[in-house]
């Protein structure tokens, strides 16, 4: 059985775009800094061509669009078959008798629960009895036509069917693939966030908050922000602290920007 692909982030496609859309700005503004990774405006440009393929890609909602609609014109044809089949069951019926053997072995009792492949044999076994007879139940009113209509019908649902599962198949594909390159735009984008924050960590709460990938896991992330007085001023060496145990846990700088790192302050899974 194959095994189903995972994405390796939490948030939404678009968010992971956009947010590798603001670090690649962050990485030009920085890119004298990310010299000393060996990162070079060659990498930070390989970054912006897997951000452009990654959103030129359709959403899983236009494929799966796709296949409801031709799923929708299968269950179509399906109804189409069974309006184009009654006529002929009918005067089977009629001649030979619902409670005959010949009858019987066609086995149409609760058709309307089969499968679309047991829809389509049973029905063709239909059509296929109905041509050996066509001789004696023209006596209880089978005509060519009936039998044409029925024929045109099974061929129409049948290959409705193939094009249905092909576009099962087309979505499960395309997701699969927008899957790839997400976990892949997001692997490359980790790696240069890693060294914006080393390159940040000391120096700027705010320049290393632009590199932090926000994420849910186990309900903690990295808080940054600025601390003014009411006239909108800096303050400086202000003490943040965690709210639920009352441990101070940054201090803001001379702008009064503070960054609270996550490993450093404990909140509520949520």
């Amino acid at each position: 059985m194959k095994k189903a692909l995972v994405r390796k982030y939490n948030f939404g496609d678009s968010n992971l775009a956009q947010k590798s859309d603001l670090v690649s700005g962050y990485v030009e503004l920085d890119i004298l800094k990310f010299g000393s990774y060996n990162y070079t405006e060659a990498d930070r440009q390989r970054l912006i061509a897997i951000t452009v393929d990654f959103k030129g890609l359709a959403p899983d909602e236009f494929w799966e669009g796709l296949k409801a609609d031709e799923v929708s014109r299968k269950n179509d044809m399906r109804r189409l078959l069974g309006l184009a089949m009654n006529p002929v069951r009918d005067r089977i019926k009629l001649y030979y008798g619902e409670m005959s053997a010949l009858y019987r072995s066609l086995r149409l009792a609760d058709i309307s629960k089969a499968s679309d492949h047991d829809y389509y044999f049973a029905v063709r076994n239909v059509h296929r009895l109905a041509t050996l007879k066509k001789g004696v139940l023209a006596a209880k009113g089978l005509t060519d036509a009936m039998l044409t209509a029925l024929d045109s019908a099974l061929k129409n649902f049948d290959n409705q069917i193939d094009v249905a599962k092909a576009a099962e198949s087309t979505r499960e594909e395309e997701t699969e693939n927008r899957i790839v390159k997400g976990n892949a735009l997001y692997t490359e984008l980790v790696m240069v966030c890693e060294m914006g924050k080393s390159t940040w960590a000391d120096e700027s709460p705010a320049k290393y908050a632009d590199y932090v990938i926000y994420e849910t896991e186990a309900g903690k992330s990295n808080i940054a922000g600025r601390i003014t007085n009411t006239a909108g001023e800096p303050v400086v060496g202000a003490m943040v602290e965690d709210e639920g145990k009352g441990d101070v846990v940054a201090e803001s700088d001379e702008n009064g920007n503070f960054l609270v790192r996550k490993h450093t302050i404990d909140m509520p899974p949520g």
